[in-house]
């Protein structure tokens, strides 16, 4: 996987990418993992913990950019990318599709492994955000087990400040 971070500071970009790069193997597999490149960009002030949005145009996308939102803690942080990461496997194996895509980013609808799914359904009942949620947390518990993950005294430190 090819991979940029901007933006955030040191320690958060350097969990960002050791769990971008774990989860890599273990979501989207060998093979897709190879072809992928991801843009991560820590943001400020974002309304929402993440999003994921393909870049290129084709069928099976292998271009994506990956807003984090950088008031999160670090555990957030790591349940945040293993989230975003299962949208990158769903897009990039065409699971899930925009249709009609503009130049504005708007779109007419989205499909959904070959359905077409409302754009008036409830977020909490998008198949994609069920299923990105479900993994999330295994995934980062995998990952903290995997890696011996580390929450050092910094990263609490800096966290209890952010939670106020």
């Amino acid at each position: 996987m090819n991979m940029s971070i901007e933006g955030g500071f040191k320690t958060q970009k350097e969990l960002i990418k050791n769990v971008a790069y774990w989860a890599a193997d273990k979501v989207l597999g060998l093979r897709l993992s190879r072809v992928v490149d991801i843009d991560y960009r820590i943001r400020r002030n974002l309304d929402a913990d993440g999003w994921c949005i393909w870049e290129d145009e084709g069928i099976r996308p292998r271009e994506f950019t990956i807003d984090i939102r950088a008031e999160q803690t670090f555990p957030e942080l790591i349940l945040t990318v293993c989230h975003e990461m299962v949208h990158v496997r769903q897009m990039a194996r065409s699971e899930l599709k925009e249709v009609g895509v503009t130049r504005g980013g708007e779109h007419h609808y989205r499909v959904w492994k070959g359905k077409k799914i409302s754009d008036d359904l409830e977020y909490c009942k998008q198949p994609w955000e069920t299923e990105a949620y479900e993994l999330q947390e295994p995934l980062a518990k995998m990952f903290v087990e995997e890696t011996e993950f580390e929450y050092t005294e910094a990263m609490i430190s800096r966290d209890k400040r952010i939670s106020k």
